[in-house]
């Protein structure tokens, strides 16, 4: 992945990151888009504005909390983490020349305690470059419903919208299998936003009928 002055970014990379907001480098998103369509794309802010990553850094973004993607220096990540938790996806920045293209991880940071998503490993001069792991633009793998282990398995699902969770899907699994008798409470995510697929899974409720019920206001 390339990041940079538009004009910088070298063609024939898989993937290009830009700011969404007036930066140091200005606002380079919209180009990086427009001169690389076919690409993936990160979108990156650094005081606030709707984005996916968070820049974490002097200067910008102080936490990356409510951001899928998170990019700090490798020596904050720690301290980072500590504070406001994993992102889905951590970029890094770590450049040694000694080790050259990498993704961060304790075999090149002794102590650190998380393998990175990608990683900012090199300057060229204008702009820099990340190595990034095969999954960094899947937030949410996986289809929707979950496949059932057993073709005994029935599945039935009932729409639990609320103001903060207009997505909320309830699905029952009965009969046979390992999700027999589950409450399994899902949120689908944007399926018209291709970088967000999929759903987040945000409660599990073993034993339907036992003197702990599901509430809606409990997840």
């Amino acid at each position: 992945m390339a990041d940079g002055p538009v004009a910088n970014l070298p063609p024939g990379m898989d993937a290009y990151a830009g700011y969404t907001n007036v930066s140091g480098i200005g606002q380079t998103y919209p180009g990086v888009v427009a001169k690389y369509p076919n690409a993936k794309h990160l979108s990156i802010t650094t005081d606030g504005v709707a984005a996916l990553c968070a820049d974490v850094e002097k200067g910008a973004m102080t936490e990356w909390t409510g951001y899928p993607y998170g990019y700090c220096s490798v020596n904050n990540v720690n301290s980072l983490v500590a504070r406001f938790g994993r992102p889905k996806k951590l970029w890094t920045a770590h450049y040694d020349p000694k080790i050259g293209a990498h993704i961060c991880s304790p075999k090149c940071w002794p102590g650190l305690v998380t393998t990175a998503d990608g990683t900012q490993w090199v300057d060229h001069g204008g702009w820099d470059e990340s190595l990034l792991a095969d999954d960094f633009f899947v937030l949410n793998p996986g289809p929707f419903p979950p496949p059932l282990p057993s073709k005994e398995e029935t599945m039935s699902t009932t729409p639990l919208p609320t103001a903060q969770f207009p997505n909320r899907v309830l699905v029952t699994a009965v009969g046979a299998g390992s999700r027999a008798n589950q409450l399994l409470v899902f949120t689908i995510n944007d399926p018209t936003n291709p970088q967000n697929p999929g759903y987040d899974v945000i409660d599990v409720t073993d034993g339907i009928g036992t003197p702990d019920p599901y509430t809606v206001s409990s997840a």
